[in-house]
């Protein structure tokens, strides 16, 4: 679990207020589809490459309705699929939690939806599931079966990334000057051994050149509670949906 605070987050209360504020005064950065895309209302904004109904999502969803402002997940469908990334590798073998045990554990079980090992590596519009099925396709199906979820907007911006060099490094401070007058974006950035190389070789240095050449900062809100940032059970689903992945796999 992440315990640093990212230096750049914005409160929510605030970050909405700033945000109407903006859009009246801050000039469009590269006048892009998605960025014109962005113009027509207040979004929050979740960047994933596949959008799917986990706690996670959840929680991004109440906190966008806390200050009104619309929902929507930026996809990366033509990103790879790795299996070291744990959110990617949450897509293909998902973890169905059901409480805490008597000795105080999650209980979590899981599904594999998809080879996994022969999936690593390639596109993630391009894996299947088990049954055949795209998996954006599953994750959406999945997706639109949550009436609370409804609300929600989606926009796979593969292309986008991909003019931006399709790295991390090459498009995140593009990405960042999305969130200067259109969007709040809801992340949690870590320190943890596994992220601390991204966050402060990538994502810092992509903040701070948006700052310096915008003269304003990136409105960022931290996603995660600060006592369960980066826990695994942000990527975990309702038990409830275990019955409808395991009668796709029986069906198979």
């Amino acid at each position: 679990m992440g315990v640093v605070l990212f230096p750049f987050y914005t409160p929510l209360e605030q970050a909405a207020a700033e945000l109407r504020a903006r859009r009246a005064t801050v000039p469009l950065a590269r006048g892009d589809e998605l960025e014109r895309y962005l113009t027509v209302r207040p979004y929050a904004v979740l960047f994933r490459q596949l959008a799917t109904p986990n706690f996670e999502l959840e929680r991004f969803v109440s906190l966008s309705a806390a200050v009104g402002l619309t929902p929507m997940i930026l996809e990366f469908g033509r990103d790879k699929f790795v299996t070291r990334n744990p959110g990617k590798y949450s897509l293909a073998r998902m973890g169905f939690y059901s409480g805490t045990g008597r000795r105080g554990g999650s209980r979590v079980r899981y599904l594999s939806v998809a080879d996994i090992h022969a999936a690593d590596g390639r596109l993630i519009c391009e894996v299947v599931t088990h049954w055949g099925q795209q998996l954006v396709a599953f994750h959406h199906e999945l997706l639109s079966s949550q009436p609370a979820l409804s609300g929600l907007e989606l926009f796979d911006g593969s292309h986008w990334f991909h003019s931006c060099h399709g790295v991390a490094r090459g498009y995140y401070p593009d990405l960042f000057a999305l969130f200067l007058r259109h969007a709040v974006l809801f992340e949690s950035f870590l320190y943890t051994p596994s992220e601390r190389a991204f966050t402060t070789d990538v994502v810092i240095p992509a903040f701070e050149n948006v700052v310096d050449r915008h003269g304003y900062f990136p409105l960022v809100c931290r996603l995660d509670p600060d006592d369960a940032e980066g826990m695994e059970y942000w990527l975990h689903y309702r038990d409830d949906m275990r019955a409808h992945v395991a009668a796709r796999l029986v069906g198979r």
